[in-house]
């Protein structure tokens, strides 16, 4: 079981299966949002489309931040929890005065993308200051490739299938896609996916 598996070996497979849930929810969600947001609200709210794409982006290092703040707070490093709190607190801040001025709330988007990314990245640093495994880049690096086919084709499939009909299509579409994407690249051991259903029922 995951309590069986040695602290850093755990820290990386949590690494890695939250990217494997984060990154296509956070992608594949942004690939149709464009389409969803004018059919659930109405054209007026069409111009919030972008911006809501570029939120919903932000979602994917903020998900993974979870792993590293979790960690941190099980080796009792409140210390180092505070400071990239208040760091990651002044930087979202100083973002937004610059970009929602010009930018309005695309700019505030883009923002917390940069902010979440840039405190995702505080929160590794400070898990390797204090001595603790290192990142599974490669595994984070194929997932993202992975769901980034999912969202070129659900986006695909919402330009082609435009309107209500195309939205199911392009879920249904941009999931096999993530399977099999996720397959091919060997993002999933079969006794993890045993795990992972054996979790669902």
């Amino acid at each position: 079981s995951a309590s069986d598996e040695p602290p850093d070996t755990l820290y990386r497979n949590s690494l890695r299966l939250t990217a494997l849930f984060v990154m296509p929810l956070g992608i594949g969600g942004a690939a149709i949002i464009a389409s969803l947001i004018p059919i659930v609200f109405g054209a007026d709210f069409t111009p919030a489309s972008c911006a809501a794409v570029l939120f919903l982006l932000a979602s994917v290092p903020a998900g993974l931040a979870v792993v590293p703040w979790a960690y941190l707070a099980a080796h009792e490093q409140g210390g180092r929890l505070l400071r990239v709190t208040l760091a990651s607190a002044v930087l979202i801040f100083a973002l937004l005065v610059i970009a929602v001025p010009s930018g309005g709330i695309v700019g505030a988007g883009a923002a917390r993308i940069l902010a979440e990314s840039l405190t995702l990245g505080l929160l590794l640093i400070a898990v390797g200051a204090h001595g603790g495994p290192g990142v599974p880049w490669g595994a984070l690096a194929r997932t993202f490739v992975a769901a980034s086919a999912c969202g070129l084709v659900a986006f695909a499939t919402t330009v082609l299938l435009p309107g209500l009909a195309g939205l199911p299509v392009a879920v249904v579409l941009g999931a096999l896609i993530y399977i099999a994407a996720a397959r091919l690249l060997g993002l999933i051991a079969p006794e993890e996916a045993a795990r992972i259903v054996e979790m669902v029922e």
